[in-house]
């Protein structure tokens, strides 16, 4: 039987409305879903690298994971959101990621949102860090269970919140994140405890550990903080962050690769020193990669007295004079 067209374009109208409407009904159950998460931690990872200055630094580009992103876009802002907390050591490099139903929080009393009480997730939560271990040359990943780890140490024990979580704390060869433990049961118990990144353990005996600074102290002479700014990255520590990157720089012809990935990822694109046999010596290699080769970056550089090995003030123009003069203060570290 010939079927008119009218009546053809009758029922593909009823087809696309039905199919409309189931599509109407499940995005808003997914939404409704997710509605039940209450904190989030974008979980972001390295997506691209690069080794420079032979195995001393590393240029990470970081991006958060496409489902994520999409979770987050669809909540919009009605759910509370936390830092990545990217932070680097002499040899771990990590990122937090993170779903919850309830807010770890650092202020029980005053905070809108449920604190968390528990150590085991519940219907898809996680909280993780995600630990990248730079030995050899080679980016190597693993996943710390934030929940797993605190109830594996004390069965009543809850994780609260990752403190300083833009640093590492390195001491040796070890390098610990800290993390705020309660007791379930006790709210007005709290506990710092140290998480061991080669081990994934929470370790005792914090007063043995000891955190070696990984800064050399250049970004608080006021002359390089200026010269960095004007050629748009800034340094702390051991890490650098390049907002724009000029042309006809070193960085193009030695590493061209972490020029692209400097380039394509501004808002998230970083340098880190790691490990080097001479920390001074390769922060600044690394600070020159950002200039024309050749440029005499050390052109008009105060040191001021605290700085300086005599404790005089001197303005320099070489790099053998500021190898000469220069030494970190003790209390920058």
């Amino acid at each position: 039987m010939k079927i008119s067209r009218k009546t053809f374009l009758r029922s593909l109208g009823l087809v696309i409305i039905v199919i409309l409407v189931i599509f109407f009904v499940k995005h808003s159950f997914y939404k409704n879903k997710l509605f039940q998460y209450k904190y989030w931690i974008a979980d972001t990872e390295i997506t691209d690298y690069e080794f420079l200055e032979n195995g001393e630094a590393i240029s990470v580009s970081w991006a958060a994971k496409k489902k994520v992103t999409d979770e987050l876009r669809i909540l919009g802002d009605k759910v509370k959101t936390g830092g990545p907390g990217y932070a680097v050591g002499q040899k771990f490099i990590i990122s937090q990621g993170a779903k919850l139903k309830s807010e770890p929080s650092r202020d029980i009393t005053h905070n809108n949102f449920p604190y968390l009480n528990r150590n085991i997730p519940k219907d898809g939560e996680y909280w993780h860090i995600n630990v990248y271990d730079t030995s050899n040359s080679k980016l190597k990943k693993k996943e710390l269970d934030v929940f797993k780890i605190t109830r594996e140490y004390n069965k009543n024990y809850f994780p609260m919140f990752i403190s300083n979580s833009q640093k590492i704390i390195v001491d040796g060869e070890n390098e610990y994140i800290t993390l705020i433990v309660g007791k379930i049961g006790d709210k007005s118990f709290q506990e710092q405890k140290l998480i061991n990144l080669k081990t994934g353990k929470i370790v005792d005996n914090l007063n043995n550990i000891k955190n070696q600074s990984l800064s050399v102290g250049i970004e608080w002479l006021e002359s390089f903080s200026k010269l960095f700014k004007s050629n748009g990255f800034d340094f702390e520590d051991n890490k650098f962050h390049f907002w724009n990157v000029g042309n006809n720089c070193l960085l193009d012809t030695k590493y061209p690769k972490t020029r692209k990935l400097l380039l394509n990822n501004i808002d998230n694109n970083f340098i880190y020193v790691l490990n080097p046999k001479n920390r001074l010596e390769t922060t600044l290699n690394v600070i020159k990669l950002a200039f024309p080769d050749g440029t005499n970056i050390f052109k008009d550089i105060t040191i001021p007295a605290e700085n300086s090995t005599d404790n005089k003030e001197h303005l320099i123009q070489s790099e053998e004079e500021f190898l000469q003069y220069y030494q970190p203060r003790l209390d920058n570290e």
